[in-house]
């Protein structure tokens, strides 16, 4: 019941941050540096071409749409994740938006209160829509940060005109432990 209430929660949050940032806006480059968006390409096309090397269970399913954190990686100074989703039903799931945001961690019965943070890319492989019956993989690239133990950055993607929300967390080891990619 807790878990529903913070995906409730976060849901939210979500829907509002979607309001003020489309996927339009995320899919545009802040750092307006060609050779800086070149590298963010190349080594986005480098990780694309890699399995991941996240294994253990880090999905989320719902209503048919799946989705993975394959991997998190580090190099010219940012932090790419590298995420997959698979689309299983015979509807196309268009993303209204894909938000990024800090959440403390439970331990035991108090929770550890603590500020979310929004995430927003730099830069992003494109990722309007996964068609029916296929499999979409996408990278995004952050300035260089890292969480403290006590807190998990939550990936909160929300379907165009449905209720298919996909939420998948990001842990701090995982970040910690980033492979190194040029």
């Amino acid at each position: 019941m807790k878990k529903i209430l913070i995906f409730a929660f976060l849901l939210t949050i979500s829907k509002a941050y979607s309001q003020t940032a489309t996927i339009s806006d995320s899919v545009k480059v802040e750092n307006t540096n060609v050779s800086a968006t070149e590298k963010h390409i190349t080594i986005s096309e480098k990780i694309l071409k890699k399995k991941g090397w996240i294994n253990n269970r880090n999905s989320f399913y719902t209503r048919g749409m799946l989705g993975f954190i394959k991997g998190i990686y580090s190099g010219d100074k940012k932090i790419f994740v590298l995420a997959e989703f698979r689309n299983t039903t015979n509807i196309n799931y268009d993303i209204e938006s894909i938000s990024f945001l800090s959440n403390p961690i439970r331990n035991g019965v108090k929770q550890i209160e603590a500020d979310e943070k929004i995430y927003v890319p730099v830069y992003q492989t494109e990722a309007e829509s996964i068609d029916k019956k296929s499999t979409k993989r996408v990278v995004f690239a952050f300035e260089k940060f890292t969480i403290s133990d006590d807190k998990n950055i939550i990936l909160i993607m929300n379907e165009l005109e449905g209720e298919r929300t996909i939420s998948l967390e990001i842990k701090p080891q995982y970040i910690s432990k980033a492979e190194f990619i040029n």
